[in-house]
């Protein structure tokens, strides 16, 4: 992504700075965090480390209206959204039409809160899990064809036995490097193979 190349030691410590970010910006197990944005490795960071802190996470469909992002806003009781400069006016009129409007920050530019500024003031030593197996870990929304969208609830123990599931049955060799081409703060992260990619040893390609 962007010619960087991480190694799972580096991803591991920019995952522990969010951690301790989000937790800096007073949010906590069990709070939900919505995202939308165009690709990056922060974008999945950003996923770890709700998992590790046993909130929920939202993804959001960049293509999507405003009024469909609110309209989720409100029903996952979102409590922050991560944006970037390529979502944030979508992003903005979304909060705009929420009542309870969630607090909102970014992932490049200036238009809200830096959260990789605010990371990178951080620690990024180990982060003991937060989170309960039985704890809601992803909520993914339907696409709404046969009316509102609807979300769909994940908890961490399916999210990592559907990943169990995408190594086992998804035969990808430690010295493979798939690439992701889909929006990656929307493609659904349970049984994702990024995920699944790490216990092989493999790498993984952003696009």
């Amino acid at each position: 992504m962007d010619g960087r190349r991480l190694t799972y030691r580096q991803f591991g410590d920019i995952v522990y700075r969010f951690c301790r970010a989000l937790l800096a910006l007073g949010l906590k197990r069990g709070d939900a965090l919505a995202i939308v944005t165009s690709n990056s490795p922060e974008v999945f960071a950003v996923r770890c480390a709700c998992a590790i802190l046993g909130m929920t996470y939202t993804p959001l469909n960049a293509r999507a209206t405003a009024e469909s992002h609110a309209a989720i806003l409100s029903d996952a009781d979102v409590s922050i959204i991560v944006t970037d400069a390529s979502c944030v006016a979508t992003a903005e009129r979304a909060r705009a039409l929420c009542d309870r409007k969630p607090r909102m920050v970014t992932l490049t530019g200036a238009e809200a809160e830096n959260l990789i500024a605010l990371s990178e003031r951080q620690s990024g030593a180990f982060f003991a899990p937060a989170a309960n197996e039985s704890d809601t870990d992803l909520v993914v929304y339907t696409g709404g064809t046969t009316g509102r969208a609807k979300g769909v609830m994940h908890s961490h123990k399916g999210s990592v036995w559907a990943s169990f599931m995408n190594v086992e049955l998804g035969e990808c060799p430690g010295a493979s490097s798939p690439a992701f081409l889909t929006p990656q703060s929307f493609r659904p992260p349970i049984a994702s193979a990024d995920h699944a990619q790490g216990w092989h040893g493999a790498s993984a390609a952003w696009l």
